[in-house]
């Protein structure tokens, strides 16, 4: 587990935008388990819709490679609708690595091997640049609370991931 800064607030929601079902769960498994709420989508269309609300998400993690409407479609039209939504882009396609919508977007991962601690770093670091005032380093009972809750969560994650 990556160790991070004490969250002042209620865990972030992070919505995970790929088009491989065992993508999305991977890192929604992942993410879990370090105590984001997650939501999913499966395609641009649906990422669009998804991201409308201020409050619906505090950071997209999003594949280039996305149906019925193109990654990088998707990335500019959040770009328009939501400048501060901080976006991950998370791809196999490092072609785009040098395109003016990606180089604005928070942060870039290549899909290779299975460096997921560094991925999740890197989660953590653009959340922490985003919101800075909901990350502190004292200590005190709220402290606690909160890791009494990701511990809550941990486990769960492991009861799952032990029945399938």
């Amino acid at each position: 587990m990556i160790e991070r800064p004490h969250i002042t607030t209620d865990s972030f929601t992070i919505l995970i935008a790929d088009r491989n079902p065992r993508v999305r769960d991977f890192l929604q498994r992942e993410l879990i388990a370090e105590g984001y709420q997650t939501k999913i989508a499966k395609d641009g269309r649906e990422v669009v819709e998804m991201t409308r609300g201020d409050d619906s998400c505090e950071l997209l993690i999003l594949d280039l490679d996305m149906p019925h409407m193109s990654g990088l479609g998707v990335l500019e039209t959040i770009q328009r609708l939501r400048p501060s939504l901080p976006v991950i882009i998370h791809t196999f396609a490092t072609e785009y690595e040098k395109h003016p919508a990606v180089q604005r977007a928070a942060g870039f991962w290549e899909k290779r091997g299975n460096n997921i601690d560094g991925f999740k770093t890197m989660v953590m670091e653009v959340l922490k640049t985003s919101y800075p005032k909901r990350f502190w380093s004292g200590s005190g009972k709220g402290v606690q609370e909160i890791v009494r809750r990701r511990n809550s969560t941990q486990r769960e994650t492991e009861a799952v991931r032990e029945r399938g």
